[in-house]
């Protein structure tokens, strides 16, 4: 991944810590913005976005697990 990806989500997003740490598991280079609601991921490697936490951990391990 050539570009940081973007996590928007709450502190207490029950699903944001586990994206949180798959993203440190796959070792993605990520920034976190607060936002309340669903957990957002943008790509900018892909060019795409993905709303929720099933969405966003079934993009980056079809991205980017090895």
């Amino acid at each position: 991944a050539d570009q940081l990806l973007v996590l928007y989500s709450g502190e207490t997003s029950p699903g944001a810590r586990n994206i949180r740490e798959l993203l440190c598991q796959l070792e993605l280079a990520f920034v976190v913005r607060q936002h309340s609601g669903p957990p957002k991921l943008v790509d900018p490697n892909t060019q795409s976005e993905f709303t929720g936490k099933q969405a966003i951990v079934d993009h980056l391990r079809s991205q980017y697990a090895a």
